[in-house]
């Protein structure tokens, strides 16, 4: 079936699975990748129409792009086998760019190969740099791209150089505010406002984000961390808690417990806020039996143990999450939420 498509139609109708707001073209193609429960499956379907793609015209250099965007979504699917699908997702890249080495789209595919490679394992290589020389390289060649601003303003938030990242992210925003990934670029927004200090900025983000992504559970994440540890206004445990009501009607939230984890993490926040310690101290309990290692909600509990006096737990909590995410260290030490965290104990989690 595959033999009547020529290249271009192949790598339409992959585009077309991913976006369904693109033209009809290719519309089986769409069936063949995007019916599929098993997200993997789809993924596995969308390398198949790519070697197609490629054994028509090796030098397809859009081709070479999109089988390493597929690697990398694999990646955060098969977390066991992430970094060899990063392996993969960044030879497909460097590929592109020997057939074309002016690409600034497959130079930018590569840095965010590179930057997730770094966020799987921090400790070793170069990755963060090279990501961060290849995001330059591709605005030097296309100014025009706002996926390569938004991996800046990643690159400079996990450094916690939140004014960095925020100007970076605003760059993003201003060059296309409904590009695919605006999501991604409002989170970051509102997050770089929150952690300045600058609360009025970070609501606006928030509601922002309400209006654009009005189905995203992080319009609740982002309302939650600014009743918990915001500054502005009074504590409000019944506004919270409505917040969360609504974020669990998203099935996908109730379905994924790390994020209900968080959640309900960031409400024990809010409790913590209002001087009603058991109340949150009972929310941290509930969240870390519910997701046990969380990477979303280990750094919300902490915080709101740290905030009701509970130093010790808080310390030993931050302590297993960042041994098992190193790469997280330097932005969660500089964070506000860890405030209340005193020297001694920065300490010793800054020499891990």
């Amino acid at each position: 079936m595959t033999e009547r498509l020529t290249v271009q139609q192949l790598i339409y109708g992959l585009k077309s699975a991913s976006d369904p707001q693109l033209s009809p073209d290719g519309e089986w193609v769409v069936y063949g990748v995007a019916s599929t429960d098993d997200p993997m499956a789809g993924l596995t379907h969308a390398l198949r129409y790519l070697d197609e793609a490629l054994r028509l015209d090796p030098d397809y250099v859009r081709a070479w792009i999109e089988r390493s965007r597929t690697f990398h979504a694999m990646a955060f699917r098969q977390p066991d086998n992430a970094m060899a699908m990063l392996d993969s997702a960044e030879a497909a890249s460097s590929h592109a760019l020997a057939i074309d080495p002016r690409s600034a789209e497959a130079i930018e595919q590569r840095a965010s190969v590179r930057f997730v490679a770094w966020v799987f394992n921090p400790e070793t290589g170069t990755q963060l740099q090279d990501a961060e020389a290849d995001a330059r390289e591709a605005l030097s060649i296309d100014p025009y791209r706002p996926r390569a601003e938004s991996l800046l303003s990643q690159i400079a938030y996990h450094r916690g150089d939140f004014r960095t990242a925020y100007e970076a992210a605003m760059r993003a925003y201003r060059a296309d505010a409904y590009a695919a990934n605006v999501e991604d670029v409002l989170v970051r927004l509102f997050d770089t406002a929150f952690e300045l200090g600058n609360d009025d900025e970070a609501a606006k983000w928030c509601d922002e984000l309400r209006r654009r992504a009005p189905h995203s559970y992080l319009q609740y994440r982002c309302e939650l961390l600014l009743l918990a540890f915001g500054r502005s206004g009074q504590p409000d445990v019944r506004k919270s808690l409505l917040a969360l009501d609504a974020a669990r009607r998203l099935s996908y939230v109730r379905e994924e417990a790390s994020l209900e984890a968080m959640l309900i993490a960031l409400v024990g926040g809010s409790y913590a806020r209002a001087g009603m310690a058991d109340s949150a101290r009972v929310y941290v309990q509930r969240a870390l039996q519910m997701a046990p290692g969380s990477p979303n909600a280990t750094p919300a509990a902490a915080s709101t143990l740290l905030r009701i006096g509970e130093r010790d737990a808080a310390v030993e909590l931050l302590r297993a999450h960042l041994e098992t995410l190193p790469g997280m260290r330097e932005r969660l030490l500089k964070s506000r939420m860890l405030e209340h965290l005193d020297p001694q104990a920065r300490e010793l989690l800054t020499r891990g």
